[in-house]
């Protein structure tokens, strides 16, 4: 064992029939896996089109409407600029009735 090579030298020689053989069996088999994961990916964008549609009918079912992200930034915009404006205007009347002095 202590003289044994440690990789050997192996060649194979393939006649053009066989060699055309394997190559036609390569390609059947690669067109074949090619049409699988075109069907996989078809199957898993129609699950993902499917799950979207049910996603914006659960929402259009919540208390009969439907608020895009847009529109909720815009009411949470508004109403933070009012809830400002009604603190600015108690804290105005305060400062008007107690006459704050250095």
């Amino acid at each position: 064992m202590e003289n044994a090579p440690t990789k050997l030298q192996v060649s194979v020689r393939v006649d053009d029939v066989d060699w055309k053989k394997i190559q036609d069996m390569f390609d059947k088999q690669h067109e074949w896996m090619t049409t699988q994961m075109q069907t996989h990916i078809r199957e898993v964008n129609q699950m993902f089109y499917e799950e979207r549609r049910r996603v914006q009918e659960r929402y259009k079912e919540y208390d009969g409407t439907y608020l895009g992200h847009y529109v909720q930034y815009i009411f949470w915009f508004f109403f933070t600029i009012g809830l400002f404006m009604f603190g600015l205007g108690i804290f105005l009347m305060l400062d008007s009735h107690y006459h704050w002095t250095k």
